[in-house]
């Protein structure tokens, strides 16, 4: 999977419709306007009140093509925002109504993730977008943020636009490098791998409190993203190394041809026949 931001709201309690409904608006700001044609792989957006069709409903009612249920749900949500709902009590109707189901379900869990690839650019608005997020939607709440590329120099806890290392985070991820230098992995070597453990020793020792979070990233500029090209969908599977910060991207045709040759290798050692191996059929021994 190509390298993502993952955030969670950390904590048990329900998100208000008020709540909710500032989410989906912050959301839409970070993909209109000015941020409407930035983003190469995925665009923010934290929806608590997200939802999919109810596909057993639609199909009692004899209606079974994408874009006739599709059709039938927007148009019943456009309906119901023009009677005066908020986009949350028209969701709610369409939940009641058994139109569509919630992809969070009734979790007391709220989470989301960004694909950026190597644009570190995006990488920021997804911070700034958490933080303004922290200040005017849960001001006294916790939101947790972690990267799996270079942007961050480690995961953090965001509050109230404020943001500090996430201590738990760093102290199991430095059990997992420790294991790894111990049995001798070849990327345990690495000089940059060293700094990392380095540093994240620093973090779990002070335990620093929340402060600007621009000192827990590194710089961005977002004119050296201005032409970055959108990501296809080979390059995204083929995953990112931290292009802006000295590496470089994977050869993403290279990546998925390795990827299929495995999986291929891996099922003939099961006793499959290799020219039964054809996509979207099922395989037979």
């Amino acid at each position: 999977m190509g390298r993502t931001l993952h955030w969670k709201l950390e904590g048990e309690e329900q998100v208000s419709e008020a709540q909710a409904d500032k989410l989906f608006e912050i959301s839409q700001e970070y993909n209109s306007g000015e941020y409407k044609d930035v983003w190469t792989c995925e665009s923010f957006f934290w929806d608590v009140m997200g939802y999919y069709p109810n596909w057993d409903w639609w199909e009692a009612k004899g209606i079974e093509s994408r874009e006739g249920v599709w059709g039938g749900i927007n148009k019943g949500y456009d309906l119901l925002r023009q009677q005066g709902l908020t986009r949350c009590q028209a969701v709610n109707k369409l939940v009641t109504k058994r139109v569509v189901n919630l992809h969070q379900g009734e979790c007391k869990h709220y989470y989301g993730f960004c694909k950026v690839g190597g644009n570190a650019y995006n990488a920021l608005l997804v911070l700034l977008a958490l933080i303004r997020i922290s200040k005017e939607v849960f001001p006294d709440k916790e939101i947790s943020l972690s990267d799996e590329g270079e942007f961050l120099k480690c995961p953090i806890i965001i509050k109230n636009g404020l943001a500090k290392p996430d201590i738990r985070r760093i102290e199991d991820d430095l059990v997992y490098y420790e294991k790894a230098i111990q049995e001798g992995s070849s990327w345990a070597k690495e000089e940059s791998f060293l700094q990392q453990v380095a540093f994240f020793k620093v973090l779990a020792a002070e335990k620093p409190d929340y402060l600007f979070a621009g000192m827990w990233h590194r710089k961005v500029k977002g004119t050296d993203f201005e032409t970055h090209p959108e990501y296809g969908a080979s390059q995204i599977m083929a995953g990112f190394n931290g292009e802006y910060y000295g590496l470089t991207d994977k050869d993403a045709e290279l990546e998925s041809l390795k990827a299929v040759s495995g999986l291929v290798s891996a099922l003939e050692k099961a006793g499959f026949d290799k020219s039964n191996i054809k996509v979207g059929v099922d395989i037979k021994k």
